[in-house]
C-alpha cells in the first residue's frame, strides 16, 4: 500500500476513498477561466458551392429555393401563430393581445410593442441555458426595434 501524502493521515485518505468523487456543482462553468470549447479548434473545411454544372450538392440550380413549409394558427392560445419549416430551420412566431399595460410601463396611446426572442434548447450543438445569453438579447433588441418600426410605434 502506498504512503499517504505529506500532512494527512491514513485515516483523512480512507475517508476520501469511501465517500467517493466530490459532487459536481451544475451552477458553475467547470474548468479553469479563460478557456475555450474545443470546437473553436476544429479545422474549417473549404466549402464548394456550386459544381461543374452550376448546381448545388443537393441538386438545386444557383437561383432554386429550398422546399417551405408553413402552417398557420399553430397555438390555440394565441392571437395568431405561424409555423415556417426551411431546411433545417424551424420558427414559432405567435401574437399575443392586445394586454393591459404593465404597472411600471407608461401610458402611451399609440401602443406598445413587446417582443421575445428564444433559442431551443437543443438548436446549438451546445446545448442552450435556459436563461437568455448575449445572442438572444442581441436578436431581441433587433426584433424589438425593427418591429417597432414596421408598425410605426
Amino acid at each position: 500500500m502506498s504512503e499517504p501524502p505529506e500532512g494527512r493521515s491514513d485515516i483523512n485518505v480512507a475517508q476520501a476513498k469511501e465517500s467517493g468523487p466530490m459532487p459536481l456543482d451544475g451552477k458553475r462553468i467547470c474548468g479553469p477561466e479563460g478557456t475555450k470549447s474545443p470546437l473553436l479548434f476544429i479545422p474549417k473545411k473549404q466549402t464548394i458551392l456550386l459544381d461543374d454544372n452550376k448546381k448545388r450538392k443537393d441538386g438545386r440550380h444557383a437561383e432554386d429555393l429550398r422546399t417551405l413549409f408553413l402552417r398557420l394558427g399553430v397555438n390555440s392560445q394565441a392571437r395568431g401563430s405561424a409555423y415556417i419549416e426551411m431546411n433545417r430551420t424551424k420558427v414559432v412566431a405567435t401574437v399575443y393581445g392586445p394586454r393591459e399595460i404593465q404597472r411600471r410601463r407608461e401610458f402611451d396611446m399609440k401602443g406598445q410593442l413587446l417582443c421575445e426572442f428564444k433559442f431551443a434548447p437543443f438548436s446549438s450543438k451546445v446545448r442552450r441555458q435556459y436563461q437568455p445569453d448575449s445572442e438572444e438579447k442581441l436578436y431581441h433588441q433587433f426584433f424589438e426595434k425593427h418591429l417597432n418600426l414596421l408598425f410605426a410605434l
